[in-house]
């Protein structure tokens, strides 16, 4: 995985299915990372009530990733059906994943 800066990551994708609403907005995302989910990043980016409505219970491909300038970053994306996730990185950052 790269970002626009050149910045290169490194991290193992998972699989999990989240069981519980993580509500947490992080204040400091280093301090958090990783999140079990990214509940707030998903109603943010699509509507609030996305997450409960769309995520909760599916499986969801996850990994927290470190790059090599120190910038870590935690991406989650359907696996099945929709095309899309969210991520947040340590600097506060929070991005749409479309694939």
């Amino acid at each position: 995985m790269v970002e626009a800066h050149g910045e290169s990551f490194q991290g193992k994708w998972t699989i999990v299915t989240p069981s519980f609403v993580d509500a947490r907005t992080p204040q400091d995302p280093a301090a958090y990372l990783p999140q079990p989910n990214l509940a707030f990043a998903w109603d943010a980016v699509y509507g609030q009530g996305y997450f409960l409505a769309q995520v909760l219970g599916m499986q969801v491909k996850q990994v927290t990733a470190t790059g090599d300038g120190g910038t870590v970053i935690q991406v989650e994306c359907l696996r099945a059906g929709l095309l899309n996730g969210v991520a947040v990185d340590s600097k506060g950052n929070l991005f749409k994943v479309v694939y």
